[in-house]
């Protein structure tokens, strides 16, 4: 089994919307790492990753009604990997 916890910002409004008869919210999340110096002089960048969430359900209700742009949210899940041609 593949689990996935994601600790991160919501990067701007969710999207949500409708899909026979059950919410949807589509979540972009950004978790920066940021930059530093080491002691002997080497700078490490600052990083972003963007993480692209979607809710179903109850959970997309929750959503629209409470989250925001610039909130910190904390989801489990699964992982899954989408290829397109």
């Amino acid at each position: 089994m593949r689990k996935t916890i994601v600790l991160a910002y919501v990067a701007k409004y969710p999207e949500i919307r409708e899909v026979g008869g059950n919410k949807v919210a589509n979540l972009v999340l950004a978790d920066t790492d940021r930059g530093y110096t080491t002691k002997s002089g080497k700078v490490v960048e600052e990083h972003t990753e963007w993480i692209n969430a979607t809710v179903w359900g109850g959970l997309a209700e929750v959503v629209d009604k409470y989250v925001k742009r610039g909130d910190q949210l904390y989801l489990e899940g699964k992982d899954v990997t989408r290829s397109y041609d």
